[in-house]
């Protein structure tokens, strides 16, 4: 029988989109307490509010309160008819389909609903909670790469050209198991893995972002995938 090859890469982590029963039940405490014994329906115009609530840093939610803002200033009960080009009105409805009841299928902001869906949230929040208790060590890992280009790290911007530098830097030019060298495309998919989740859904809601870039939050993306969050026995 021949040896059994040994197995390349990394294999993404299943632990960190899986629900934290601890995460979860703070989540819905949190929801609770905050409606009260009056209303039954949390609305987006709430969450921010919630989210402050949760001490969730803001260097992981302003991109959230940003669209949630646009929202009702642009959108909300303004029968605008939905404009493929218009990228803060698809990212701000990204927002409400990962958040709210809102269709997956919709032409007008008419049809853009904004009553929070619990299962949405819950799935959302926990990975939001794994960045605010894991923040000390997101910040500090993001900082190797600011201060290499003495950039603010909430606001810094990794893209291809400071991508490439680091990687001449810290002589990543090779790829190790190849020897040969990293071409660009492999750093774009690098830039671009934390765009979306394993559903599909958008994970960062900023307008500023442009392109195959990385900012704190999708840093603190990547760092769950490969499993910096996960539990050890």
């Amino acid at each position: 029988m021949p040896p059994k090859k040994k197995k390349v890469g990394f294999e993404p982590s299943k632990e960190f989109d899986t629900i934290d029963p601890d995460i979860e039940d703070e989540i819905i405490e949190a929801y609770t307490d905050y409606l009260g014994e009056e209303s039954t329906d949390l609305l987006l115009s709430d969450l921010p509010t919630l989210l402050e609530n949760l001490k969730i840093p803001s260097i992981f939610t302003q991109d959230i309160t940003t669209a949630i803002e646009y929202f009702y200033q642009f959108l909300n009960g303004k029968n605008v008819q939905i404009n493929s080009l218009n990228s803060k009105q698809n990212i701000t409805i990204s927002l409400l389909k990962s958040y709210t009841i809102t269709s997956s299928s919709i032409t007008s902001s008419n049809e853009l609903l904004d009553m929070i869906d619990l299962d949405k949230l819950i799935i959302n929040l926990n990975k939001l909670i794994k960045f605010r208790n894991n923040e000390s060590h997101i910040r500090a890992s993001w900082k190797l790469f600011s201060d290499s280009f003495n950039k603010n790290p909430d606001k810094f911007v990794l893209t291809l050209p400071e991508l490439k530098q680091v990687k001449t830097n810290l002589n990543l030019d090779n790829d190790p198991q190849t020897k040969a060298p990293l071409n660009d495309l492999f750093l774009i998919d690098m830039l671009g893995c934390c765009q979306e989740d394993p559903r599909g859904n958008l994970i960062n809601f900023s307008f500023e972002k442009r392109g195959a870039s990385v900012t704190i939050k999708d840093f603190a993306e990547i760092l769950g995938r490969i499993g910096e969050y996960d539990k050890t026995d």
